[in-house]
């Protein structure tokens, strides 16, 4: 009975493999569904990272904005210096000092804005909140308090707080501004040295300044004059500027006009 035998065999074979087909087409449609878990599963972690990413923001924002418009108790003893005229560092330091003493911690300042009075300089000092946020860099708020001193002695004239208003900016109190990328800023090594170099071309530029155009211009304060630009445009934030100019406009022009070389307008004409 061969051709028995040979039917047999043919239908052991297809039902063999028609087992091997439903195997492997249960094979795949397990893996298909464990694929299509693992997208649920991804979409639904990155889903939960930007909703937390966006809480975290507006939750930053509120904290900042509550840190900015939050009364303080001011304190600072008066500043006696015994000396005809301090350092521009020094006033930096004691405008550092009144920060520690009075306002929020990651209170970010500004450098020292000079700014013309009664033949004398005052320095202007503004004051706002930051916050880090890992990842992304350090977020800043607009400036929410000034503070004045006598670049002579040493002596606090004036403290108040500020809005973006005052500076003729468009954002609220509280609304991010700007943010520090580390990484991208990292190529300012000598941060600290052009820091120190700006307090002694201040000191060196500041006594011409206060006399207005009673002084004949040298190369010394044109070199001088020019070097402070360049490092300000190194080292100032860019989203920052709005804030120097508004308050010191004036001395931004007057460097301008005896660096003598065409750079472009730290501030632009008003």
């Amino acid at each position: 009975m061969p051709h028995v035998e040979n039917s047999v065999i043919s239908f052991s074979v297809m039902m063999s493999s028609l087992r091997h087909h439903k195997i492997a087409r249960m094979a795949l449609l397990s893996r298909v569904g464990k694929l299509w878990v693992g997208i649920i599963i991804f979409l639904i972690i990155a889903i939960n990272i930007i909703w937390n990413h966006k809480t975290q923001a507006a939750e930053v924002n509120a904290e900042l904005l509550n840190e900015s418009t939050r009364p303080h108790t001011i304190y600072m003893e008066k500043l006696s210096t015994g000396s005809s005229r301090l350092g521009i560092k020094n006033i930096f330091e004691l405008a550092r000092e009144y920060a520690t003493k009075n306002l929020p911690n990651e209170t970010y300042q500004l450098y020292p804005i000079p700014i013309r009075h009664s033949g004398s300089i005052n320095l202007v000092f503004l004051w706002g909140i930051s916050r880090a946020v890992p990842g992304e860099g350090r977020h800043y708020i607009p400036p929410h308090w000034m503070v004045k001193f006598d670049s002579n002695t040493g002596d606090l004239i004036m403290e108040k707080q500020v809005f973006p208003a005052d500076f003729n900016q468009p954002v609220t109190p509280g609304q991010f501004i700007g943010t520090h990328y580390w990484k991208k800023d990292g190529y300012i090594k000598n941060r600290i040295e052009l820091e120190n170099r700006i307090y002694e071309l201040l000191d060196r530029l500041l006594p011409y300044f206060s006399e207005e155009n009673n002084f004949e211009s040298s190369a010394t304060i044109q070199s001088a004059a020019l070097e402070l630009k360049s490092i300000y445009n190194i080292i100032s934030k860019q989203f920052m500027r709005p804030y120097y100019c508004a308050v010191g406009h004036e001395f931004s022009m007057w460097i301008d006009d005896h660096a003598n070389v065409e750079l472009p307008p730290f501030c632009p004409s008003s």
